[in-house]
């Protein structure tokens, strides 16, 4: 199971793939981490294409088991520890795992290292080649560039409620139009989205690698042309300088080869996607002959013309369903929900709930927040959410102090 450039799922059978390395050719050490239950014959297939190392398993392995196995495996590995030794010392983290059902340790057995008849005494350095230069600001001057590009955009989100097929279909939107408006109400997470959506695209093997601008109009207040310098200013920050967006005579021997696919996310662009300084500077730059610019703009309310070159692709952020807005809520409570949360006079009022399902139902039927849960806006469900400490005597008593609070201002 493979996955496109959107991040969705490709299945590619088995035969295919030792075809595909076979062609490809394995003319240096290779290292391959099938983690997976019952891998042992993608595994076969891989080293009969050339991998010089794999490691695999037999049979079925536990969740927890594989996470445990792949720490303890790649910690002494960066520890300089061999192959050989990394495997070994990851099956003994295993044995020594809690474990009263036995559970764990029938998961170690079912790791292999193969070839078996082959010495692994090779260290991750081996695998890495000479060392990279140093890092620059864009990271265009190292192989690991993505990191550094990557760290330019802004931090991943905390308690990111994930919608995977809302942003699936926002990926897809984006990668087959060329200027696309995402809108939702304040506080309905647009601007969440935005950001979630630049971190997975930006991968190496995703739709823009190394290649997303993510511009936040919030910081600037500045009006026309002004708006246009201050993106213009944080697409060069934060793309190669080697491989610019300007535009090229088709006589230039310097314009760049081929057409690099860049993504430029506009945030909070309610004001600056209605001046026409902006709408020339989209029109110019989606006309660009070498360079392939996917513009996003970030708005509260949907708009269809801001290019007149290309139509423009609207995609509204639905409202959160309620038991995605239950769930959301119990992440964000700074105590352990209770009995008498839901049920006032119960006799067992201080016992704490017990199992996140029955927390999430008692959340998604609670009388006095059906009327927030079911708005579906984030901002608002976070905010309230955040009022429930251990000084609050119960969730009845949070309808009091919302309504004595503005919960309204807006945000993204």
């Amino acid at each position: 199971m493979l996955e496109d450039e959107c991040g969705l799922a490709h299945c590619l059978p088995f035969e295919a793939f030792g075809k595909l390395l076979s062609m490809g050719g394995l003319d240096r050490k290779t290292l391959l981490f099938l983690n997976g239950c019952n891998s042992e014959p993608l595994a076969r297939i891989c080293i009969a294409a050339g991998a010089t190392h794999v490691i695999a398993t037999k049979g079925p392995v536990l969740d927890q088991a594989a996470r445990a196995f792949t720490s303890a495996f790649y910690i002494a590995a960066a520890d300089g520890r061999t192959v050989g030794q990394s495997f070994e010392i990851a099956r003994e983290a295993l044995c020594s795992l809690p474990d009263p059902l036995g559970k764990i340790r029938e998961s170690a057995e079912q790791f292999l290292l193969l070839p078996e008849e082959s010495v692994h005494d090779v260290t991750i350095d081996d695998f890495l080649g000479p060392s990279s230069v140093p890092l620059s600001l864009n990271g265009s001057t190292s192989r690991d560039s993505f990191v550094v590009r990557t760290s330019l955009l802004p931090p991943v989100v905390e308690d990111f409620e994930p919608r995977g097929p809302l942003l699936f279909d926002l990926v897809r939107k984006i990668k087959d139009r060329r200027c696309v408006v995402v809108h939702g109400p304040a506080w309905r997470g647009v601007s969440t989205c935005l950001v979630e959506v630049c971190r997975y695209v930006s991968l190496p093997g995703r739709a823009y690698p190394c290649r997303t601008v993510y511009i936040n109009l919030k910081c600037n207040s500045s009006p026309g042309i002004e708006n246009v310098k201050y993106i213009e200013d944080a697409m060069q920050k934060e793309l190669d300088p080697d491989d610019p967006l300007g535009d090229y005579n088709e006589s230039d021997t310097d314009a760049p080869s081929g057409r690099s696919r860049c993504l430029v996310v506009i945030d909070h662009a309610d004001a600056a996607i209605y001046e026409p300084t902006v709408r020339k500077w989209v029109d110019e730059t989606l006309k660009s002959k070498y360079c392939n610019v996917h513009i996003v703009f970030g708005t509260h309310e949907p708009v269809y013309d801001a290019s007149s070159w290309t139509k423009v692709a609207n995609f509204p952020i639905p409202a959160l369903d309620l038991r995605t807005a239950s769930r959301l809520f119990a992440r964000h409570v700074h105590r352990a929900l209770m009995v008498k949360d839901f049920f006032p006079n119960h006799s067992s009022g201080d016992s704490i709930v017990q199992g996140c399902e029955n927390a999430i139902h008692g959340l998604s039927n609670h009388p006095d927040l059906q009327g927030l849960l079911s708005t579906g806006n984030a901002g608002k469900i976070c905010r309230a959410a955040e009022k429930v400490t251990p000084e609050l005597a119960s969730l009845f008593d949070l309808v009091n102090i919302s309504k004595d609070e503005d919960l309204s201002s807006p945000t993204a």
